[in-house]
């Protein structure tokens, strides 16, 4: 097996398990964004509680979409790296 195949298994599947995480945690964050917004709503308004709220929202969202695009990219580069190797052996 050469280094390009091998190199662009791994990235493969990196790739795809970044996604799988990405979309998960995508996924788990609409809820808790809920949950958040709703604790956020029962704290008493006095002042930055909300903005705090919405700011963990906004910084928790973004790790999970840089999660997911590097997912995107390793899964790309994995299949151009096995461009032409998949019916070899």
């Amino acid at each position: 097996m050469d280094t390009k195949r091998t190199w662009g298994y791994l990235s493969l599947l990196l790739g795809c398990v970044s996604i799988l995480w990405g979309a998960i945690s995508i996924s788990g964050f609409i809820g808790q964004a809920q949950v958040l917004h709703d604790v956020g709503g029962l704290v008493p308004i006095g002042g930055h509680e909300r903005i705090y709220v919405d700011h963990v929202a906004t910084a928790i969202r973004s790790k999970y979409q840089l999660i997911l695009a590097i997912g995107i990219f390793f899964s790309l580069l994995g299949g151009w790296m096995m461009k032409g190797q998949w019916g070899k052996s």
